[in-house]
């Protein structure tokens, strides 16, 4: 009996292998805990001017992250000291290697050590989470790899973990779309230390993620586990429990208003199942119709959903959420030791200018250094552009024009900016919608922003048309500010965490092309110009190749099952499961197209893929035995 016993803990060991895993998919992503921390980028005259800031989601997973890392290393430790075969994987594991060791140099050489080390205050991904992302990745796949015995059994209790965060989350979503946020009681505010903290994106669910957008990244990663647990249980409980998962999970995804989650979802779910149909033609009928009624249920739960948030979620989904560019003002605007330069339709203007006594001297030129007259304009009224700005003018001071007409448009006035009790004088110019007010600091030109704060502005490449700049909720405007400096990341990047301080955040003409003034960028939406950016461009091309050679693995794996001499067989888990992480990992790569990798996500995202991997070779069995037992049968 006690053998029995021992045997039946011995046969469950692997159980204690997921640990690391757990904590990355089911507890990590449902820490909240308020932390206050140093601003390193106060004062700059684009950034937050607040010493410290409030985070509940980032730093307390961020912290987690290295205790899963420290877990993880502990457990390699122990199969190595157990002779496992650790080390027994694929040569083009090697990209890994390449891209931790670009993630490493860019932080020592990029442009601040400090942040990459440490963690930016609205990312939280340095360098070391991101060795713990592969460090994870890495683990998932040799634990599956090695447990070859016991391997169904343990898939399917992976599974089960996946399950357990989607139940989770769904309940947290719902609540919250029924305006029941846990996070909004006022004991768990004083528990977790957020009694003075406002929540952002109140509007839609964001569960424990951080901001909505994550909730569409996990969502499509969790929806495909969800419904491969679904087909491979045999037990009514636990797939009832999938189901009930999956439903809810959809129904968190509707909540956060995702559209590109959604697109993702759709797309990558079409792909895997037209995959299926073209392989099993035996079920190929049912295939079509499981098809035709999810696509029923899902446009039902849309509805429903979009009921029960008075239409907010069709107006956000099939309609534009962003208005169109104002290409009315300056296409530019830089300034220096020298001179305020702006251009307008091409055409440079320059502009100095100093005070004698009480009035100004101006100096206006063109590109080739040809002066410009001006003359007083007491017909024009710049009512709306003064608003714009935060500088004043004294009652009666004149407004000029710039007699070129290749300048038509363009006004300018003396004004004056009052901040921390002192005045400060310059001149103010109109065009377009906006006023800009600059004013001469330490014998150099400077621009008051709209936080009243001075600042260079500069002027810098795009990769698209300004038109461009609306798409996908002004992503469009991100992505044609990055790409141009990609140039400068070839080969190591501006270091983890860094992309605030890479981009150019004080590019505000084109800024205010899309009324964008306020928003600091300290991320491009887009995974891949994510890591281009801070890793480097071989880094993303490193880690776009391992993922396409997971992608090509896949599809030759669905094309050997068309054949029906393969040698090939595997288990109902190991086959759903299967196309249940391919679907996963095809949805999160096309919502990453829109969506940077957080710390809030990421971690699942990677263990997926290390059990994709590691389901993709299949074991091979001995056909002849096979047949022999047969006919005995």
């Amino acid at each position: 009996m006690r053998n029995r016993t021992h045997n039946k803990i011995l046969e469950k060991t692997y159980r204690v292998y997921l640990i690391p895993i757990v904590m990355a998919v089911v507890i990590l992503p449902l820490l909240v805990l308020y932390r206050q921390v140093e601003n390193p980028l106060a004062g700059i005259g684009w950034g937050n001017d607040s010493p410290l800031i409030g985070d509940i989601f980032l730093c307390i997973k961020k912290e987690f992250m290295y205790v899963i890392f420290g877990v993880l290393l502990f457990f390699m430790l122990s199969f190595w000291l157990l002779h496992r075969k650790i080390f027994a994987v694929p040569k083009y594991f090697i990209l890994l290697g390449g891209y931790l060791l670009l993630a490493i140099l860019s932080s020592i050489v990029g442009v601040d050590s400090w942040t990459s080390w440490h963690g930016a205050i609205e990312m939280m991904q340095p360098v070391m989470v991101i060795v713990a992302y592969i460090t994870l990745f890495y683990f998932t796949y040799i634990v599956i790899r090695g447990e070859t015995n016991r391997q169904e059994e343990m898939l399917r209790f992976l599974n089960r973990i996946f399950l357990v965060l989607a139940l989770v989350l769904s309940v947290i979503g719902i609540l919250q779309m029924l305006h029941y946020d846990y996070l909004d009681c006022q004991w768990v505010k004083e528990l977790l230390g957020m009694t003075s903290m406002q929540l952002k994106a109140r509007g839609r669910a964001i569960l424990t993620l951080y901001h909505a957008d994550y909730v569409g990244s996990m969502m499509v990663l969790l929806i495909p586990m969800c419904c491969a647990g679904a087909l491979h249980e045999s037990s009514r409980v636990w797939r009832i429990l999938y189901i009930v998962a999956a439903i809810g999970n959809v129904v968190c995804l509707f909540g956060a208003q995702s559209r590109s989650g959604i697109i993702a979802l759709l797309c990558s779910a079409f792909v895997v199942l037209l995959m299926r149909i073209i392989t099993d033609k035996k079920r190929r009928l049912k295939m079509i119709v499981a098809l035709a009624g999810g696509v029923v249920a899902f446009c039902g739960i849309f509805l429903f959903i979009n009921q029960v948030q008075n239409q907010k979620l069709s107006k956000r989904v099939l309609h534009r959420t962003s208005i169109d560019a104002d290409l009315s003002g300056f296409s530019s605007v830089e300034t220096n030791k020298q001179e305020v330069r702006m251009e307008k339709n091409g055409n440079i203007l320059r502009a100095t200018w100093y005070k004698d006594g009480d009035s100004y001297r101006f100096q206006l030129q063109d590109d080739t250094g040809k002066t410009l007259s001006y003359t007083e304009d007491k017909e024009v009224d710049l009512t709306s552009q003064k608003k714009e700005t935060l500088a004043k003018a004294i009652v009666g001071t004149p407004i000029y024009r710039v007699d070129d007409e290749r300048y038509q448009g363009i006004y300018f006035q003396a004004n004056s900016f009052f901040g921390a009790e002192k005045r400060y004088d310059g001149i103010t110019f109109f065009c377009g919608n906006r006023g800009w007010f600059f004013t001469k600091q330490k014998g150099k030109y400077k621009y008051v922003n709209q936080m009243g704060r001075f600042d260079d502005c500069v002027a810098t490449a795009d990769a698209f048309p300004k038109s461009w700049y609306p798409f996908a909720s002004y992503r469009g405007y991100a992505w044609s500010k990055t790409i141009p400096l990609l140039s400068g990341t070839l080969v190591w990047g501006a270091g983890p965490d860094t992309f605030e301080q890479f981009f150019p955040n004080n590019d505000y003409a084109a800024k205010a092309v899309c009324d964008l003034d306020n928003v600091i960028y300290n991320r491009p939406h887009n995974w891949f110009l994510q890591m281009a950016s801070e890793t480097g461009v071989l880094s993303a091309l490193l880690i776009i190749a391992f993922l396409l050679i997971y992608i090509v693995k896949m599809f030759r794996e669905n094309a050997k099952e068309v054949n029906d001499n393969k040698e090939y067989s595997a288990s109902l888990t190991r086959m759903v499961l299967k196309y249940g992480c391919f679907t996963a990992i095809i949805a999160y790569l096309m919502i990453s197209m829109a969506n940077d990798s957080m710390v809030v996500v990421a971690p699942v995202f990677w263990t997926i893929l290390g059990i994709g991997y590691a389901l993709l070779q299949q074991p091979k069995i001995n056909v002849r035995k096979m047949k022999k037992n047969q006919k005995k049968c």
